[in-house]
């Protein structure tokens, strides 16, 4: 213990924002003396020279997760699954598929449509729902999977780059979707977001040619993207027959080739091999002797060790002290106990006063304050130490959204029993820290140590209230209707109604609603409220209505999102729009109808980049969300 403390201290000596890194020794024994004086050694790009990583993603707190990861497990298949509500009988049959080997991502914690979304709200569901996760489980989490796939609006241009920004601040590595992390989010270079090639055989009834097709694309896209990264997914909602056939696919097309693994696993070896680096320091008889370089784990995800691939056959390894047993030219370096991932996670949530010293659940005699200042522009933390053993290896990260710039984090080689520890945050603003003045807003503490010799980890959290100004937008002033079935509404009933001439009235029994969130962007009317029930249905439709003025006749700038449209009226006529588009207007009042099955409308209508003014719809049958 004393040498590890003594490598902490030397490590950390500068300030860090990611990983900490450690050094070891490796010597190496080969066939011969002239075997090990030429002998040299790389990082292998992959384990035990597979080629092809091969993760699975499956979305949502499906309980049939535990029976579908059954499956992949008996073909040495490892499903890292994404949820999002986390109910205690789901926590319970996802804490089975993890204690199995499998792992666990974020799928957000409401499944929202992340890019039509304030940005405060964008960070909290990323951020909160990874502590939640980590804690509820004490398990990793490194990858976070979009709902509906949606990261971005077309309303808002620098949504996908604030949401990009949001996902790695609230501690990812990885994202696996549809389409390049780095290309899609605009992401700054130091920001790490690895991506994937998703493919499907049909979540409810998996077919084999579908299989197969998808495959070689997902391979090809992964070739050209150069991580050699594919995922199967994206739901568990095959029946019992569609999960033996899944299972005959998979059997029917196994390959020696793929490295099938969890996504932290992925992340972990790729982040390795990315960081780490060896140094031949010298020879001796048979034994060559190496200097390793390299990340530890619990700032990546997984334990999972470096692999380690000679151009001379290898008979005997020590690293540091520990023996290790090459096989043939290859070589699995582990991390040393004091490097590993915490095995227990707690979570602090502090209430709007902060500052209040409380007792861990997890780690009984570890107390905390946390408090944040916005006026002092700081967050602040005491950690105090009444258990029965030491605390040592500590390191304190500020989890915090793109508003401020990122910290150095705060490392204590130990904090002794009776003894504690203060650490103070500057909250310094970025260019971005306007878009987050509105909501709520979470600021927390990632703490990691050793508690004794087992490596552990406590979250402090705090939410700070930002107001939400009410404005004419369509958010605060377009309406909503519905459910109808898709025979209830006929194109003549909404083209009436998207007259803007014409009150909204009560409909077959359901009245319009003003569906006001205080979780959307200003441009984004939520499909749903207290009247406003979305049901997922093939035939369901729902009526969102925007009222805008134009100054006068002309051709103007008319932007849309429609999640889930099936058809768009404007002025008394269907019209076909999508994200940018030039419409001419009559001046005075105007007013698109989108009837859509579910989600959101985002809206925007301008002139010369200066948005027209929007209007609240006449109806005498308003419900106030």
């Amino acid at each position: 213990m004393k040498r590890t403390l003594a490598l902490w201290g030397l490590l950390l000596c500068a300030p860090l924002f990611g990983e900490v890194f450690y050094e070891q020794k490796l010597h190496v024994e080969f066939e011969s003396p002239q075997a090990a004086k030429e002998a040299q050694a790389r990082v292998a790009k992959f384990p035990r020279g597979k080629k092809i990583a091969y993760t699975t993603r499956w979305d949502d707190s499906n309980p049939r997760q535990l029976q579908l990861s059954e499956v992949l497990n008996a073909r040495g298949i490892k499903a890292t699954c994404y949820p999002n509500a986390l109910s205690d009988n789901y926590v319970k049959i996802l804490g089975k598929v993890l204690g199995a080997g499998n792992a666990a991502g974020s799928h957000t914690m409401s499944h929202p449509f992340l890019g039509a979304m304030l940005a405060c709200e964008m960070f909290n569901e990323n951020a909160l729902q990874r502590i939640n996760i980590e804690s509820r489980l004490d398990t990793n989490v490194v990858a976070s999977a979009l709902p509906y796939h949606h990261y971005r609006s077309p309303v808002w241009p620098d949504s996908a780059k604030i949401l990009g920004l949001c996902i790695t601040r609230a501690g990812y590595m990885s994202a696996p979707d549809i389409g390049d992390n780095g290309a899609k989010y605009s992401l700054p270079d130091g920001n790490v977001l690895y991506s994937t090639s998703l493919f499907d055989a049909n979540d409810s009834n998996p077919d084999e040619e579908k299989y197969v097709r998808e495959l070689k694309r997902a391979l090809d896209a992964a070739a050209r993207r150069g991580d050699n990264h594919v995922t199967l997914g994206v739901h568990s909602t095959q029946s019992d027959d569609g999960m033996k056939n899944l299972g005959r696919i998979l059997d029917n097309h196994h390959s020696e080739d793929f490295w099938y693994c969890t996504e932290n696993e992925y992340c972990a070896y790729r982040r390795q091999t990315e960081l780490s680096s060896i140094e031949k320091i010298g020879a001796k008889g048979k034994v060559a002797t190496f200097k390793i370089r390299r990340p530890a784990a619990f700032t990546l995800g997984s334990d999972i060790g470096l692999f380690l691939d000679f151009d001379r056959t290898a008979t005997r390894a020590k690293l540091d002290k520990e023996l290790l047993k090459p096989d043939g030219n290859s070589l699995e370096l582990p991390h040393p106990k004091a490097f590993r991932i915490p095995v227990k996670i707690d979570h602090i949530a502090f209430g709007k006063t902060g500052g209040a010293n409380r007792q861990s659940d997890k780690f009984p005699g570890i107390f905390a304050s946390f408090s944040v200042d916005l006026s002092a522009a700081k967050i602040s933390a005491k950690i105090s130490n009444n258990s029965e053993s030491e605390l040592s290896r500590v390191r304190i990260i500020a989890v915090t959204a793109p508003a401020y710039a990122k910290s150095a984090a705060k490392t204590y080689a130990k904090i002794p029993k009776g003894g504690s520890v203060e650490a103070v945050f500057k909250l310094e603003k970025t260019e971005f820290a306007k878009l987050f003045e509105e909501g709520r807003l979470l600021y927390a503490l990632q703490i990691d140590f050793l508690c004794g010799s087992s490596p552990s980890r406590i979250y402090l959290s705090k939410f700070a209230e930002f107001p939400i100004a009410r404005k004419e937008c369509p958010r605060d002033t377009g309406m909503a209707i519905g459910t109808f079935t898709l025979d209830e509404l006929k194109d003549v009933d909404i083209a009436r109604m998207s007259s803007p001439d014409t009150p909204l009235k009560d409909f077959k029994g359901k009245s319009w609603e003003r569906t006001q969130s205080d979780r959307y962007a200003p441009h984004t009317l939520l499909l749903s409220g207290k009247k406003v029930k979305t049901v997922w249905r093939p035939d369901a439709v729902i009526l969102a209505a925007i009222d805008f003025e134009a100054p006068s006749d002309g051709e103007y700038d008319i932007k849309t999102e429609c999640v889930y449209l099936r058809e768009y009226y404007l002025n008394g006529k269907r019209i076909k729009l999508s994200g940018s588009n030039k419409v001419a207007l009559k001046a005075g009042r105007n007013r698109l109808i989108a009837a859509a099955r579910y989600g959101i409308l985002s809206f925007s209508a301008s002139l010369g980049g200066k948005e027209l003014k929007y209007l609240a719809p006449q109806t005498g049958n308003v419900q106030a969300h």
